[in-house]
């Protein structure tokens, strides 16, 4: 089917929830969301969390990337706090909240990031991040900012099949709810159940079965989210386990959170030249840095149409993994960002410091090596596998 006619079968739902009442906890139904045009963008913060002072940074094109074609901003706005504003994403959004969703990691694992609603002003999509440091036995938990990763999504995709929701985590217990809002490019729901403090189940129907979940906590306490599976067929929808935890204790506890399935695409959906690809990685293996073929699970490599390059990868140190996507870096290596997504485990995984995406060439192609560091001791259970997924924008003459 062609992008043309994928655009004219897109279907997006708006169902409304409880609102909360809190701006920064994302759930403000808004019910304009369907009249919205598709935007997606993400943004790598690292020296601009350090100023004392309140200051407006330019984020260069190499660390930030927007549908818009306009640049990215981010000002210190309080002690662990960060206003992200993504120049011209919301041009012709009908009132404040600009829909979508939001993805935020930090980029150590001493910390935790959250996101809040993503707001529309003056034609721009404005986001609140906040970050604590997690507790080294002493208390922990207080606001500070860390470098961290950011995408957000007015989510359809041109190819592939994309649904996301905001989720309010606090709806009656056992109660099935709608989301917040959703999109669901194959035209399908997700239906959310809360169980156990801290615990949900997402029913998404409409895309297949081989994507990659993410998850994101949202709002103003320190609550980090995970996903539990990779998703369980269960008749015509999907279903994926949900866990939150209060970050500074580890205590399991209801959160609010954004939730993503991409299935044969990216976060943030293949709009405007973007590259996807996901794999499945086992952090449980024996120590070796000779390369490997990813094992069975959700795979997915493409880049315009090539869909041949393979990716595989080694775990040289015991907290240490480098994964390679093929032919990912054909064409230069333009605005990267890579997501990791532990799955069954509250452990964290983050990019190694100071290891930017490396290009490796390969048989007459560029291929992208990514290292990653895991914090093998704060999982609950043990960390095993995680989702490793990529998205950069590129340009073919």
């Amino acid at each position: 089917m062609s992008r043309l006619a994928n655009r004219r079968r897109w279907s997006r739902q708006v169902l409304l929830g409880a609102s909360a009442g809190l701006v920064l906890c994302g759930l403000v139904p808004n019910t304009a969301e369907a009249a919205n045009a598709a935007a997606a963008a993400y943004a790598s913060i690292t020296s601009e969390v350090y100023p004392i002072n309140p200051t407006t940074n330019t984020l260069p094109t190499s660390r930030s990337f927007s549908t818009s074609g306009s640049p990215t901003e981010v000002t210190r706005t309080a002690p662990g706090q960060m206003k992200v504003v993504f120049h011209g994403l919301a041009a012709g959004v009908s009132g404040s909240d600009a829909g979508g969703v939001v993805h935020v990691r930090s980029s150590s694992y001493a910390y935790n990031c959250n996101a809040g609603t993503p707001l529309a002003s003056a034609g721009d999509v404005i986001v609140t991040v906040m970050c604590w440091q997690l507790s080294d036995g002493s208390g922990g938990g207080w606001p500070q900012l860390t470098p961290f990763t950011i995408n957000y999504t007015r989510g359809i995709t041109e190819s592939g099949a994309l649904a996301t929701a905001r989720v309010d985590g606090f709806q009656p217990l056992g109660q099935q709810f709608t989301p917040v809002t959703q999109t669901n490019s194959a035209g399908g729901t997700i239906k959310v159940i809360r169980g156990a403090t801290g615990h949900y189940t997402v029913d998404v129907t409409g895309p297949g079965a081989g994507g990659a979940p993410a998850v994101t906590g949202t709002g103003s306490a320190n609550s980090r989210c995970a996903m539990l599976n990779l998703g369980t067929g269960l008749g015509s929808a999907i279903r994926f386990y949900v866990r939150c935890v209060d970050a500074s204790t580890g205590l399991d506890k209801n959160s609010h959170f954004n939730f993503t399935y991409a299935a044969g695409t990216n976060l943030l959906g293949e709009l405007n030249q973007m590259s996807a690809a996901y794999a499945y990685i086992p952090h449980v293996m024996p120590l070796s840095n000779t390369l490997q073929p990813a094992p069975s699970g959700p795979l997915f490599n493409r880049i315009g149409t090539d869909t041949t390059g393979k990716i595989t990868f080694a775990r040289p140190g015991v907290d240490a993994l480098r994964i390679r996507f093929g032919h990912q870096g054909d064409k230069g290596l333009n605005n990267p960002q890579f997501t990791i997504t532990p799955i069954g485990s509250m452990a964290h995984c983050v990019p190694w410091p100071g290891m930017d995406p490396e290009l490796i060439y390969n048989s007459g192609h560029w291929d992208v090596q990514l290292w990653v560091q895991c914090d093998v001791s704060i999982g609950d259970p043990p960390l095993a596998f995680f989702i490793q997924q990529w998205v950069r924008q590129y340009q073919f003459a």
